[in-house]
């Protein structure tokens, strides 16, 4: 079963991760390789890319696996105002790749709350921006609300637009 949180336009491109956390990170050919161990030739946005923009891509998703991997690594460790470090450099990248990982975006998000929390309890001197990363994760979640509430009035309006006239005839 497939449900969606907004409404689908017809023809809209319907995106779905099918790879697991890290590899969403992994080189081009990496991630289609991965899918079903064996070559996968993906059609979305992102695989289509070429040239200097697939470069640019690829170049944000190495630094994205690498904070990941410094993030991990740092938190093991107890070091939690470096991981913290590490969470938001990996969200910077995030973004800058917009909707291509949102699911990822808001768990980093999460992630970013927690490390701000655990470094301000272990380094009282360091900047407090929890409650920017809890606000921050708040809104991400309610996006996609936000966007069918949005195309709701708009179908609405369009609606009243339509019927307003039929009504005005009958009267």
């Amino acid at each position: 079963e497939v449900r969606a949180s907004r409404t689908i336009k017809k023809g809209e491109e319907l995106r779905a991760d099918y790879l697991p956390g890290i590899y969403l990170f992994e080189p081009r050919d990496m991630r289609c390789k991965t899918v079903f161990g064996q070559k996968f030739e993906c059609d979305c946005k992102v695989c289509k890319l070429e040239g200097p923009e697939a470069a640019e891509n690829e170049d944000i998703r190495k630094n994205i696996k690498e904070r990941y991997r410094n993030t991990t690594i740092y938190v093991t460790l107890a070091d939690f105002p470096q991981a913290y470090d590490h969470c938001k450099a990996m969200l910077g990248f995030m973004e800058t790749l917009e909707n291509e990982i949102f699911p990822k975006r808001v768990s980093v998000t999460l992630e970013c709350w927690q490390l701000a929390v655990l470094a301000k309890l272990q380094r009282p001197d360091i900047q407090d921006d929890a409650q920017k990363y809890k606000e921050k994760a708040k809104t991400l979640c309610t996006i996609p609300r936000t966007l069918e509430l949005e195309k709701m009035e708009e179908d609405r309006e369009e609606y009243e637009a339509t019927i307003s006239p039929s009504l005005i005839r009958l009267s």
